[in-house]
């Protein structure tokens, strides 16, 4: 705030932290035990080989479906990938993004852990978190894979003068469960029990609006019905002008139509 919110958006680094090697689009650890080895293109069929489980691996390429990769052996060396041995084609399934043993770690595995996301009351698995700088200076979180649509989504906003930043993003189990605590005892907002919260499946963003000005004087509101859908973003909640999530497929059928929330979201509860 001492720099006039000059560090906004500045992301600071992943939750967890702990690294052989961090994520950078090429190196993953692979996590399944049946990682099965297969030949290319078309069939991608079985060799009888496997990956060996919590071995870290280069991708060397993608198949046209994004759904096979083609990976070779890796090794570490102060910090530095040697990439060795081709191995063959696996799916990107069994295989995940950075070189480390913590997805085998307690921390990882837990349902009601720091990285764990949920939908509904169902348990998603865990995601790698970016710590990144929100509206007001406070640090905010967002999972890892949603990080290149917002960066998108804000610097589409950039050139056209808009401000926009993060009020609220991702929340552990934890902190849901304290605010729905909080809300119980008569000390806070609505909030839904643990685990049923939108902000726990990661694709969730309270942004920058002013609070439900609905009458077109908001410009970072009137910017995002015009241009959140181009980038895969709509409104989801009644109510809630700042609620806004990465659901691309939702977002394409509304900008074809003009649209940009969902159906039965409305201004108001």
């Amino acid at each position: 705030m001492n720099l006039e919110g000059g560090f906004k958006n500045e992301t600071a680094g992943l939750a967890p932290s702990k690294w052989d090697l961090e994520p950078l689009g090429s190196n993953m650890t692979c996590i399944d035990a049946n990682a099965l080895i297969r030949g290319g293109a078309p069939d991608f069929a079985s060799l009888g080989t496997k990956v060996q489980v919590r071995s870290f691996v280069a991708v060397t390429e993608t198949s046209p479906d994004a759904k096979f990769v083609r990976v070779s052996k890796v090794k570490l060396a102060q910090s530095q990938m040697e990439v060795g041995e081709e191995l063959g084609w696996t799916a990107v399934s069994n295989l995940k993004d950075g070189c480390s043993d913590l997805y085998f770690s307690n921390e990882w595995t837990d349902q009601k852990g720091p990285n764990a996301c949920w939908r509904q009351g169902e348990y998603l698995g865990p995601k790698l978190l970016v710590n990144i700088v929100g509206f007001g200076g406070e640090m905010e979180q967002i999972t890892l894979d949603s990080l290149d649509h917002y960066v998108k989504l804000k610097d589409a906003a950039d050139q056209d003068n808009i401000p926009l930043s993060i009020n609220s993003a991702f929340r552990t189990f934890e902190r849901q469960a304290e605010l729905r605590r909080l809300f119980k005892a008569g000390k806070g907002n609505n909030a839904a029990p643990a685990g049923h919260s939108n902000h726990q499946h990661g694709q969730a963003f309270d942004l920058n609006t002013r609070h439900n000005m609905f009458d077109g004087t908001d410009k970072i509101y009137e910017w995002l019905k015009k241009n959140g859908p181009k980038h895969g973003f709509v409104r989801t909640v009644s109510g809630e002008s700042w609620h806004w999530e990465f659901r691309p497929a939702d977002a394409k059928a509304l900008a074809a139509v003009g649209g940009f929330k969902l159906e039965g979201v409305k201004d108001q509860v």
